[in-house]
C-alpha cells in the first residue's frame, strides 16, 4: 500500500476518476478522497471517504470511518452513509482494490467503489487477441526400406 495520491472510483460516475490521500500522521494511517460526477445527469452525485486504515494484509485493508454515497436518483435524493468498518480487498496481484462491504444500506444494491494503486492499471486495456494454433503435421511412421532379391 502506498501513501499519496491515488484514483478513487465509484463506477456509477464516468468519466474523470476521483481524488484519495493517505498520509502517515505519526503511525496513523489516515484515508481520504472524493469523486464527483461530471456529466450533466451526474453533476450533483458523489462519494467521499474518510477515515484511519486500520488493519492491512496482503489482500485487504480496513478503513474505520465513513463513506458517504450520494446520487440523486438513488435514496430520494438524501445522501447514504456507510459509518464503521468497511474492507477492500484485491484478487492476486492487482493493485485495484474494492470495497467488500459495498452492500448500499439505503438502496440495497451493491456499490463498486474502487481505490488503485498504480493509474495504469485502472486505464482502458486492450481486449487479448486471440491467436489461431499452428497446425501441427500428423507423424507419419518412417517407411521401412524394401528389400531387393
Amino acid at each position: 500500500m502506498v501513501r499519496g495520491d491515488h484514483p478513487l472510483i465509484w463506477r456509477r460516475l464516468k468519466g474523470k476518476r476521483g481524488s484519495l490521500k493517505i498520509v502517515d500522521e505519526g503511525g496513523l494511517w489516515k484515508i481520504s478522497g472524493r469523486h464527483q460526477g461530471q456529466t450533466p445527469e451526474t453533476k450533483d452525485d458523489y462519494v467521499t471517504i474518510k477515515g484511519v486504515i486500520t488493519s492491512i494484509t496482503s489482500g485487504t485493508f480496513v478503513v474505520n470511518g465513513e463513506i458517504e454515497f450520494f446520487a440523486a436518483k438513488m435514496n430520494k435524493g438524501a445522501a447514504c452513509r456507510i459509518a464503521g468498518e468497511s474492507r477492500f480487498y484485491r484478487r492476486g496481484n492487482e493493485q485495484i482494490w474494492r470495497l467488500q462491504d459495498g452492500n448500499n444500506p439505503c438502496s440495497g444494491p451493491k456499490e463498486a467503489l474502487d481505490v488503485a494503486f498504480r493509474p495504469d492499471q485502472v486505464a482502458a486495456r486492450p481486449k487479448p487477441t486471440k491467436t489461431a494454433p499452428t497446425p501441427v503435421p500428423p507423424k507419419v511412421a518412417p517407411v521401412s526400406p524394401t528389400v531387393k532379391e
